[in-house]
């Protein structure tokens, strides 16, 4: 399906609209497809599958971590691996959840065990962070890979603090700054000479 893809795209010369837009016309002056097209060949064999799970607050959203499931996918061609996505949320993991919706609690643990790996992203406040530990924990204990990005790491070096190391209410100044046990910190000397922008000339914040 890949190749076919591709084959469509080079027979409609698409790649020469996409270098004279890019004013590279004079630049490529033969069209070399040969390891795009051995990729494509490679995507269209894969079958074994790789279920990896996938953690966070905007699961409804998979845009939220495009960047991050575009990166497992690569991963997963690289590996002979068919990449299937389990979407989980953190929230139907956590205490509440299991008290006030146990049928969604159940689900979701149902769903989560039967991933080969699991990815936590990064993100922001504490919405979700019980049920990420809970989530590292059982991947710590069933060796599960376990990948950590960010927030993700945090969570992990949170579990591990209260769980191996006797930490009582160990946790993150993003998190809590007054917890008994701080194991992250944020970085003063670094954490004022960024920002995140969120406004464009084409949008305003309101």
């Amino acid at each position: 399906m890949q190749r076919a893809c591709l084959s469509l795209i080079k027979d409609q010369k698409a790649h020469e609209a996409i270098l004279k837009a890019l004013n590279l016309l004079s630049v490529v002056r033969k069209l070399n497809l040969k390891e795009w097209m051995a990729m494509a060949t490679r995507c269209d064999m894969l079958h074994e599958p790789v279920r990896v799970a996938m953690f966070g607050k905007y699961t409804s959203l998979s845009d939220a971590y495009l960047s991050v499931l575009k990166a497992l996918l690569h991963a997963s061609v690289a590996c002979r691996r068919k990449l299937v996505i389990i979407w989980v949320s953190a929230t139907d993991l956590e205490g509440a959840t299991a008290i006030e919706s146990p049928d969604v609690n159940r689900a979701t643990w149902n769903l989560f065990k039967t991933a080969d790996a699991v990815v936590v992203p990064d993100g922001f406040v504490d919405r979700g962070v019980e049920g990420k530990i809970i989530d590292a924990k059982y991947a710590r204990e069933n060796k599960i890979p376990y990948l950590g990005i960010c927030l993700g790491m945090q969570i992990a070096v949170i579990e591990y603090a209260g769980s191996i190391l006797g930490l009582k209410n160990a946790n993150s100044t993003e998190f809590d700054p007054n917890a008994t046990n701080i194991c992250v910190i944020f970085m003063l000397e670094v954490c004022f000479q960024t920002s995140l922008l969120l406004q464009t000339p084409f949008c305003k914040l309101v």
